[in-house]
């Protein structure tokens, strides 16, 4: 039956696919925490009770965590949300990982390490940037990258203020840009 009258709408079942053709399409696993819905012209995919992609003639928007991640208007500017972490002395040493996208460092009450991970065990092309809050030039960011080469060097120095640098991965060693 057809959700909007007493009517029948073609459905062709295949494994691991469902057409339908003409109607909407709402759908949900047996605990509805994961709900796909094509109504009109939006499509949608809810995990969790959050919209994850949504998709409309004009726009398609995918939100990852506690916040967006990437979106595409209609005349195709794109946005990309990156994870942001701040970080002050009193937390340092801080480990990064790649879960991190932006890195603040408040410099103004110290000296501040960032110790990278093997550069094997990061995803090759993504990247981390690093930003000073106005103290570097008195106390450095050092990011240190423990039995590997950043920039050609163990380490690497933030040390002016307001600086900021754009590491990422080759597989074998940190690349500054």
């Amino acid at each position: 039956m057809g959700r909007r009258g007493n009517y029948q709408r073609p459905v062709t079942i295949a494994p691991d696919d469902l057409t339908v053709q003409g109607g909407d399409i709402i759908g949900s696993d047996s605990g509805e925490d994961t709900k796909v819905s094509l109504i009109e012209s939006r499509a949608q995919l809810v995990v969790d009770g959050a919209v994850k992609v949504d998709a409309q003639p004009d726009s398609v928007k995918l939100d990852t965590g506690a916040g967006p991640g990437l979106s595409v208007d209609a005349a195709g500017k794109t946005t990309l949300a990156r994870p942001f972490r701040s970080v002050s002395a009193s937390d340092s040493p801080v480990a990064l990982t790649a879960a991190d996208g932006v890195v603040t460092c408040d410099t103004a009450a110290g000296p501040i390490t960032l110790v990278a991970p093997s550069p094997a065990t990061f995803p090759t092309g993504q990247f981390i940037k690093i930003f000073d809050l106005g103290s570097a030039g008195t106390n450095a960011v050092t990011i240190d990258c423990v039995g590997f080469n950043i920039g050609g060097s163990a380490t690497y120095l933030i040390n002016s203020d307001r600086e900021m640098a754009e590491i990422s991965s080759t597989g074998s060693e940190w690349i500054v840009s």
